[in-house]
């Protein structure tokens, strides 16, 4: 038993020795990061015991304060979403303001909710909507009132084959706006003989139910045929129509 000791005396020594002569260094270092691993495991293992008491003393306290936590986290997300919505009101109706249309013009503002082939608006005739009035982003047609119940209404666009708007360019040019596979609009029913260029701008002519000088878009690209009574022209849109985008359904007081 002494004899053992002695020997663990010895050794105790010994290393003392080497480490005050710096000749551990190396094994220090290989052995550092194996042992700061350890020794963070049982830290986090300690704090986890000591704090489990807090925990079960204070667990109703807590569970209530994640709880509000939530609702807060939930109330945020939904103030940013109504911020978000009233900004896009906000940009609609300066727009509105500021478009150049006739005073006699009545506006009654929907929110888009849906789009598919149609625009679904969560107005309808309760708000004075009826079949067949024009559809706004600004001055720039949309497209027309389809169907409507009491309070929501459907706008078939000027993508749709299913309409024909009288159209009319800047330079006088009279035709017929229609859409083209649910994808594109073109101007057609223009006779060869009456001027048509790039980027030339298409409204509405103000016949069958249309208000006057709503603008529809402006050509793209012209498909003429020499031998052919008509030509017609691809139409760029200059309305926005993004889900939940503020429109405007018009017509003449």
């Amino acid at each position: 038993m002494k004899k053992n000791y002695f020997l663990l005396v010895l050794l105790s020594l010994l290393i003392l020795s080497f480490d005050y002569l710096s000749v551990l260094n190396p094994l220090k270092i290989i052995l550092e990061k194996p042992v700061m691993l350890v020794k963070k495991e049982l830290y986090t293992r300690t704090v986890s015991i000591r704090l489990l008491p807090y925990l079960l003393v204070n667990f109703e306290k807590l569970e209530n304060q994640a709880e509000k936590l939530e609702e807060n986290r939930r109330a945020l997300f939904e103030l940013a979403a109504t911020v978000d919505e009233l900004k896009n009101e906000n940009d609609s109706l300066r727009k509105q303001l500021g478009s150049p249309l006739p005073s006699d013009f009545q506006f009654i503002p929907a929110t888009v909710i849906a789009s598919a082939r149609f625009l679904e608006l969560d107005a309808g005739s309760e708000a004075g909507i009826k079949t067949g009035m024009a559809v706004l982003d600004g001055s720039f047609l949309v497209g027309r009132i389809r169907d409507v119940s009491a309070y929501r209404s459907q706008v078939v666009l000027l993508t749709d084959e299913d309409i024909k708007v009288p159209a009319i360019t800047d330079r006088g040019t009279r035709g017929r706006v229609s859409g083209s596979f649910n994808k594109s609009i073109v101007f057609n029913e223009v006779l060869q003989k009456d001027p048509l260029f790039l980027d030339d701008l298409v409204s509405t002519s103000g016949e069958e139910g249309f208000p006057p000088d709503l603008i529809i878009g402006k050509i793209s690209h012209i498909d003429s045929d020499d031998a052919a009574v008509y030509k017609q022209a691809a139409v760029v849109s200059l309305a926005e129509t993004a889900v939940r985008k503020k429109v405007f359904v018009t017509t003449r007081i």
